[in-house]
């Protein structure tokens, strides 16, 4: 579970020191803080970019931050993210595919391995092929990923998660870490998912600053 919850776990006992009333309230607080830029935003203008970011913004901060979510809940978010497919650009694409390796752990205790080794390619292939046609277009976002470092965060991002799924495959964890595999994934998934939360949150607090403040109707 690629969530705040479970990755800071790993480090910190929230229910050795917390009730779970207490980590309720904390995700309540945790939810409201960290939707408040997106929600800020659309409440300043209503349009359907504003809309389709704070759609996928508070819908990942849900995924991150609820104190009890599924692995599969990262749907959510992950169809959000195609509403802002003109604004992130390739930020969606690589939202996408880590949102899907998040969900390796399960099809390979389900047997799918192969079906989902094949699915990832397929995806890989037409998203970035689609996504280089669209380069052409004025409209798309061509900012994202323009400097060389964030560029070579790209191919980490992408050359972690086939280390990782190769080494689950492949490679049998040490004894006293029977789980290593499984939570190598959950923080770098969470870590990416935090990241793109940022970006998204930056991006929205910048476009809130060119809106204009609606103007109050005044009575006669």
């Amino acid at each position: 579970m690629a969530n705040f919850w479970f990755a800071s776990d790993r480090i910190f006992r929230w229910l050795d020191y917390l009730s779970v009333g207490q980590c309720t309230v904390l995700s309540a607080v945790c939810l409201l803080a960290f939707s408040a830029p997106s929600l800020r935003l659309l409440y300043r203008k209503v349009s359907p970019k504003s809309l389709s970011l704070s759609l996928f913004s508070v819908s990942l901060v849900f995924y991150l931050f609820s104190i009890h979510v599924h692995e599969k809940t990262i749907m959510v978010p992950a169809l959000a993210s195609l509403l802002c497919y003109q604004q992130l650009g390739y930020l969606v694409i690589d939202f996408q595919l880590m949102g899907y390796f998040t969900l390796s752990s399960l099809m390979i205790i389900d047997g799918l391995t192969l079906q989902y080794c094949l699915y990832g390619v397929f995806y890989f292939l037409f998203a970035y092929l689609l996504t280089s046609l669209l380069n052409s277009f004025s409209f798309f976002s061509k900012a994202i990923y323009r400097h060389w470092s964030l560029k070579y965060f790209r191919y980490a991002l992408l050359t972690s998660q086939f280390c990782l799924l190769y080494a689950r495959l492949q490679l049998s964890p040490p004894a006293r870490l029977p789980y290593l595999w499984p939570t190598l994934t959950c923080i770098l998934s969470f870590l990416h998912f935090l990241s793109t939360y940022l970006y998204t949150t930056l991006y929205v607090l910048h476009k809130s600053k060119r809106v204009q403040p609606k103007q109050k109707i005044k009575k006669m």
